[in-house]
């Protein structure tokens, strides 16, 4: 729900993609009927796109995901710049900055 909320905030400039690790696709509408009307909203509202990654190959592969959650940002290039391992809190990391960062162009591709 945090990310959701973020991408709300940033009204369309960026999209999250989801990756479930669930082996059973039907758990993933599951989940999202489980949360609250609010994010349920926020959902359908704004880009974020959800798929499932059965055997973890797209995260490990392409994001080099090690533990879940992990919360990748991923430039207009499709350059990983930053990542953070473990569940994501807003108030963890300086997001603002980086998402401007991300929505002008100007982040680099170091990771964290």
């Amino acid at each position: 729900p945090a990310m959701i909320d973020l991408i709300d905030r940033y009204d369309g400039k960026v999209a999250l993609v989801a990756l479930s690790g669930d082996t059973n696709p039907d758990l993933v509408p599951r989940f999202i009927a489980s949360l609250p009307p609010d994010t349920q909203a926020k959902i359908k509202k704004n880009p974020i796109y959800i798929a499932v990654d059965k055997d973890r190959s797209i995260a490990y592969e392409m994001f080099y995901t090690i533990k879940y959650p992990e919360t990748v940002f991923v430039n207009k290039d499709g350059k990983m710049t930053h990542k953070i391992v473990g569940v994501f809190n807003e108030g963890g990391e300086d997001i603002d900055a980086l998402m401007a960062g991300l929505i002008s162009g100007t982040t680099s591709t170091d990771t964290k």
